[in-house]
């Protein structure tokens, strides 16, 4: 894949609804963690956030809620792999740790004021696409970190 160096090296958030996350794009070496950070404006009544996951070729699915009221819920995913966390209402971060190929994808943050249960209702975030980055291609890649 060749993208515009330019395009590589923006540190801009982007979003829509009011909820932005950042970087845009995201290079990580093979075996060090990845993290990305989500910020809304919807004020501290969203204070429920969801990390979510797609492979490609794979349906999108939920890795882990998180709340400033309780402990970050991965569900069935592994709490050694992913990290998040959530201190304030407006805003939160998720670590993927120990990056592998498989670990490319792209990842979207969500915004509620309610429980999974009604998370039709949520304000969702464009997606940030974390690629892996090869040994030996350090050198070319490293202003992206």
């Amino acid at each position: 894949m060749s993208l515009p160096q330019a395009d590589l090296q923006q540190e801009a958030s982007f979003g829509a609804i009011g909820v932005t996350q950042s970087p845009r794009l995201l290079w990580v070496q093979k075996g060090k963690s990845g993290e990305i950070n989500c910020n809304h404006d919807k004020g501290n009544l969203y204070f429920h956030m969801y990390w979510f996951r797609q492979q490609q070729g794979k349906p999108m699915e939920l890795i882990v809620y998180t709340s400033t009221t309780s402990e970050p819920d991965f569900g069935s995913f592994d709490k050694n792999k992913f990290s998040a966390t959530k201190k304030v209402a407006e805003s939160g971060s998720f670590t993927v740790m120990n990056v592998e190929s498989d670990d490319s994808a792209l990842y979207f943050c969500a915004v509620s004021e309610h429980s999974g249960t009604v998370l039709l209702l949520c304000r969702t975030k464009t997606p940030v696409l974390m690629l892996l980055q090869l040994a030996g291609q350090e050198d070319s890649q490293h202003q992206l970190m």
